[in-house]
């Protein structure tokens, strides 16, 4: 056992908070940031479109321009 892991064998609550602390966060690489070339409001989606929804509807899509 080292310095920096204390003894957390005592309890079962203790070892399920250490597995919580060493828990690494969740990336969100499915999520960008984007701007609406429309009406420039600002959101993250997941969506390989830049328009925002309400701009989307009214914006002729790439499919109908081919």
């Amino acid at each position: 056992m080292s310095k920096d892991e204390p003894d957390l064998n005592a309890c079962a609550c203790a070892s399920r908070m250490a597995d919580l602390l060493r828990a690494t966060c969740a990336k969100r690489d499915w999520l960008r940031k984007t701007t609406c070339p429309e009406c420039k409001k600002e959101y993250w989606t997941n969506r390989e479109t830049d328009y925002c929804f309400d701009c989307e509807s009214v914006t002729p899509s790439e499919a109908t321009l081919a």
